[in-house]
């Protein structure tokens, strides 16, 4: 069952900071965990989610350059297995995955990759927003703008991975443009950012899923 949470009534208690989620995640990975490992485990929660929520359909899933485009490939892959119509896309013009996780999940969808100025946003039923996640510290810009357009003009549906991308994660805070999303699945903790300012509004619902973060001593955030 999907944990939702209404960020617009409940209490922001159990939020963190990007800096605290990537704390607990380096916690988990000295008690034996793997950065891959939690790669996995949030796309097969938001894959759940999705397959919950949806059925089967065309679906675009948007990858970005780092950890969270990493994610977006292995959901993409999940939600192929499970029977949607999956198109990926991504700015081909960019540099591969940062890290060398989200590298092998790229390296792990064997289907076409796709520029994002090559797709037709209106085709989908489904929209993924893989493109930014907690760690986007700077403004977006170019084609990643167009994308943000493209997405929400057009008639499908939203899920975000994490945060919608353009929103700070620590502020709620868009700067230019974000990603208007419908839900946003986010992971172990919500964060700021999805309860403040334009971030409560472009987050639609948000749903919480547990990717089982071995917390060890780590002092939880009060």
């Amino acid at each position: 069952m999907s944990d939702e949470i209404d960020n617009t009534k409940d209490t922001k208690e159990q939020a963190v900071t990007s800096e605290q989620m990537e704390a607990m995640e380096r916690v988990h990975i000295k008690a034996g965990g793997t950065f891959l490992e939690l790669m996995d485990r949030a796309a097969e929660q938001a894959t759940a989610f999705i397959k919950d929520k949806f059925k089967p359909c065309k679906t675009l899933v948007l990858c970005g350059p780092g950890d969270n485009g990493g994610s977006a490939y292995a959901t993409a892959r999940l939600l192929h297995d499970a029977g949607f119509e999956v198109t990926v896309a991504m700015d081909t013009t960019c540099e591969p995955q940062q890290s060398p996780e989200a590298q092998a999940e790229r390296n792990a969808w064997h289907g076409k990759v796709y520029d994002f100025m090559d797709v037709d946003y209106a085709h989908y039923k489904l929209i993924v927003d893989g493109l930014f996640g907690t760690g986007l510290h700077q403004d977006l810009r170019g084609s990643y703008l167009k994308v943000v357009k493209l997405v929400n003009e057009s008639p499908a549906k939203i899920v975000a991975l994490d945060i919608s991308s353009g929103v700070c994660s620590e502020t709620g805070d868009v700067k230019i443009d974000a990603i208007q999303a419908d839900y946003t699945v986010t992971f172990h903790r919500p964060k700021y950012g999805h309860y403040q300012k334009e971030g409560k509004k472009r987050s639609g619902r948000i749903v919480l899923r547990d990717v089982g973060i071995v917390m060890g001593d780590f002092e939880e955030p009060s």
